[in-house]
C-alpha cells in the first residue's frame, strides 16, 4: 500500500480523461469505455 506521502507525490501525474485512437469512445463519471472489434469492451477508470 502507498503511504499518503508518496500518493500526494504521484497525484500531479495522474490523468483524469483518455484520448485513444479508437472510435465508439463512451464517458461517464468515473470511467470511459471503448467497444472492441471482439465485442470486449476496454475500460479506463480515472
Amino acid at each position: 500500500m502507498l503511504s499518503r506521502e508518496k500518493l500526494l507525490e504521484l497525484l500531479p501525474h495522474a490523468f483524469d480523461e483518455t484520448d485513444l485512437p479508437l472510435p465508439g469512445k463512451t464517458v461517464g463519471k468515473v470511467r470511459e469505455w471503448y467497444p472492441l472489434s471482439d465485442g470486449k469492451r476496454l475500460i479506463v477508470t480515472t
